[in-house]
C-alpha cells in the first residue's frame, strides 16, 4: 500500500528593521505594505482555510526582527494611520473618477477601498492589533508550525565568528519563545544559506533537529537521481534531519519567464496611480511597457489563480508520481502572496483547498515532513544557499566586501566587550547591551543583498554604517570606565528598541 505524497509549504517572514528609519519609498511602509496586504489577508485565510484538528499544515518562519517591529506600539499606530491613508486616498479616486463618468476606474478603486477597509477591520476586530499573537493562537491552535531562525536575519555562513552565528541563533530562538510562546525543532535558515561546520554546533544548543536547504547545498553523490529533493534526510554523522527546496516545483511560482505572477490578468506591481498610489492596471504582457499596462479585471484574475492553483497542484502530483510517500518541500517569503502577487492569496486559498480533497496528496509541516516523507538515507552538504552564481554571492561581492571587512572589525571589538563582561558596572553593562543589540542590527542580511543587487543601496549603506557606528560607541563608552555616555543611550534607545527583554549574554 503506497503512502500519500506530502506538500510541505513553508512561508517565511522577514522585513529589515524600520522603525524610525525613514518611510517612503524605503523604511517604515516596507512593513505597513506586508502588513496590509500580506500578513493580515493570510492570518485570515489560516484561521479560515487550516483545519485546527488536522494538524498543522503548513510551515512559518516569522523572523524576530519582524515579530519585534509587529509588536511595537507606535508601529501599530503608524500602521493605522497609513492603512486610514490608503482608505482616504481610494475614496479621492472614486469621487474623481465618478465626477467624469469613468465608472471602470471608480470600480477598481472601489475594489481597492473595499479590500482596505477590511484590513482594517480584521487588524481591529479580528487581531485585536496583535499579529503576533494571531501567530501565537494559529499555533497553539495546530494550525500551523512555528520555525525558528536567526534574530535579524544575518546571513550566518558568512559571519565569520561561531560567538555571532550562536549569539544570533540564540537570541532568535529566545524570540520565538517570547513572543510565539514555543520552542520550535525546526530551523529555517536566512536566505537558506548553509555551510559545513559554521552552524552545526550552534543549531543544535539551542535543539533544532531539523533544517532546510537549497539543492545548492547537497553535495553530489555516485547513484542519486536528479530527484534528490522529494526526500528526507539525515546530515551524516549526526541527528539533524535535512529537507531541501525543490526549485522545481518552486519555479512554478518564482520563474521570471514561466512563473504564474507573470500572467497578463494579475495586477500589475510596478505601476501605480501618480496621485493615489492606487494600482489600476494588469500585467497585460511581460514585455508591454508600463504606459501601455491594460486596466486590471478582478474576475479574470481570480479565474487565473484559479486555474494556476490546479495547475500547480497537477504539477505537483505528477512531480511525485511513482515515489512512496513522495515529499515536495516549497519554501516562499510570505511577502510574495498578496504583496508582489496581489492575488497569491487567492491562489494559495484555491491550493489548500484541492489538497484537502485529494485522496493521493496532503499538505504537511516541516516536522511531519521530516517524519513521514520517503526516506533518502544519509546527505553531506556543502556552501550553498538560494539564487544563482557561486555560493554566498549575492551577499559578498565586490559592492560588499567592505561590509564584511567593517563586520569583522566589530565583531574584534564585541570579543573585548565579552571578555570585560565581569568587571563592568551596572551603567557600563547598560552600554554594553545596548552596543550589543547594534551589531546584530548591522548584522542583518538586508543589507550587503540590497548593496549588492544595487536595490536601495544608499539606504542600505547608510544603515548598515549607523548601526555599526552605534556599536562602536555603545562598546568604547563601556570599556571605558570614565565615561558616561548618556546621550547616546539615550538617543540610540529611542529609535532601536530591540530585544531589550533579552539577557545581555545572549546578545
Amino acid at each position: 500500500m503506497s503512502s500519500r505524497s506530502l506538500l510541505a509549504f513553508v512561508l517565511h517572514s522577514h522585513i529589515p528593521y524600520c522603525r524610525k528609519q525613514g518611510v517612503w519609498p524605503f523604511g517604515e511602509e516596507w512593513v505597513f505594505e506586508a502588513m496590509a496586504e500580506t500578513y493580515i489577508p493570510m492570518l485570515d485565510l489560516m484561521a479560515e482555510a487550516l483545519p485546527a484538528e488536522a494538524g498543522a499544515c503548513l510551515s512559518v518562519a516569522v523572523s524576530p526582527i519582524l515579530c519585534e517591529q509587529l509588536a511595537d506600539d507606535y508601529m501599530k499606530q503608524r500602521f493605522l494611520e497609513y492603512i486610514d491613508a490608503r482608505i482616504a486616498a481610494a475614496r479621492r479616486d472614486i469621487e474623481r473618477h465618478m465626477e467624469v463618468h469613468d465608472d471602470i476606474m471608480a470600480s477598481i478603486a472601489g475594489d481597492y477601498l473595499e479590500q482596505c477597509e477590511a484590513v482594517k477591520r480584521s487588524f481591529l476586530e479580528r487581531w485585536h492589533r496583535d499579529l503576533v499573537g494571531a501567530f501565537r493562537r494559529l499555533a497553539q491552535d495546530g494550525r500551523i508550525e512555528i520555525m525558528t531562525t536567526a534574530a535579524t536575519h544575518a546571513y550566518l555562513p558568512l559571519l565569520g565568528d561561531a560567538d555571532r552565528v550562536r549569539a544570533q541563533l540564540r537570541t532568535g530562538a529566545l524570540a520565538i519563545q517570547h513572543h510565539l510562546g514555543v520552542r520550535p525543532k525546526a530551523a529555517w535558515l536566512p536566505e537558506l544559506g548553509y555551510s559545513p561546520g559554521a552552524l552545526d554546533a550552534a543549531l543544535q544548543e539551542i535543539g533544532v533537529d531539523c533544517i532546510l536547504v537549497d539543492p545548492s547545498s547537497v553535495r553530489p553523490t555516485p547513484g542519486r537521481s536528479g530527484a534528490a529533493s522529494l526526500a528526507r534526510y539525515t546530515l551524516g554523522g549526526s541527528d539533524m534531519r535535512v529537507l531541501v527546496r525543490d526549485d522545481v516545483a518552486v519555479a512554478q511560482v518564482w520563474s521570471p519567464d514561466t512563473g504564474y505572477p507573470g500572467d497578463g490578468a494579475y495586477r500589475e506591481f510596478h505601476k501605480r496611480h501618480e496621485l493615489s498610489g492606487i494600482p489600476y492596471w494588469r500585467v497585460t504582457s511581460k514585455l508591454t511597457a508600463l504606459d501601455y499596462k491594460q486596466l486590471y479585471r478582478p474576475q479574470e484574475a481570480d479565474a487565473a489563480a484559479r486555474r494556476h492553483a490546479e495547475h500547480f497542484c497537477q504539477f505537483v502530483a505528477e512531480r511525485v508520481a511513482g515515489v512512496d510517500g513522495g515529499l515536495v518541500v516549497a519554501p516562499f517569503d510570505m511577502e510574495l502572496f498578496g504583496h508582489w502577487w496581489h492575488e497569491g492569496v487567492t491562489w494559495l486559498s484555491h491550493v489548500i483547498h484541492i489538497v484537502s480533497e485529494s485522496a493521493g496528496m496532503s499538505l504537511a509541516s516541516v516536522s511531519r515532513a521530516a517524519d513521514e516523507g520517503t526516506w533518502g538515507g544519509d546527505v553531506e552538504l556543502t556552501d550553498g544557499s538560494w539564487g544563482e552564481g557561486p555560493p554566498h554571492s549575492n551577499w559578498t561581492n565586490d559592492s560588499t566586501r567592505s561590509m564584511w571587512t567593517v563586520l569583522r572589525d566589530a565583531h574584534a571589538l564585541k570579543r573585548q566587550l565579552d571578555a570585560a563582561t565581569v568587571r563592568l558596572s551596572p551603567r557600563q553593562l547598560e552600554l554594553a547591551a545596548a552596543a550589543s543589540r547594534e551589531l546584530m542590527l548591522a548584522e542583518a542580511s538586508d543589507w550587503p543583498y540590497l548593496v549588492g543587487v544595487g536595490q536601495a543601496s544608499e539606504y542600505a549603506r547608510a544603515r548598515f554604517r549607523a548601526h555599526v557606528d552605534n556599536f562602536m560607541r555603545l562598546a568604547r563608552a563601556a570599556l571605558d570606565s570614565a565615561c558616561d555616555d548618556a546621550s547616546a543611550l539615550r538617543d540610540i534607545a529611542a529609535q532601536d528598541e530591540v530585544f531589550r527583554w533579552a539577557p545581555t549574554n545572549y546578545l
